[in-house]
């Protein structure tokens, strides 16, 4: 499971409630799930408008990556 399928199930969003609360295309979180993108290659202005679930740039970012080990 990707880091950020595993961010919908701590939040208990779908990927379209995901993508409709941060302002993110849900293409774009579609196609880093299927390509398998590792954290480190989100680009910043994802990671910033992910900041929408409240947290931080950098709890977002040790959040996915707690969540890519896990995997």
């Amino acid at each position: 499971m990707h880091p950020i399928e595993k961010l919908c199930e701590e939040y208990g969003l779908t990927r379209y409630s995901l993508a409709k609360k941060c302002g993110i295309a849900e293409s774009t979180l579609t196609t880093m799930i299927q390509n398998k993108s590792p954290i480190d290659r989100i680009q910043v202005g994802t990671i910033i408008k992910l900041t929408a679930l409240g947290l931080g740039e950098k709890e977002i970012i040790d959040k996915l990556k707690e969540f890519e080990e896990k995997c």
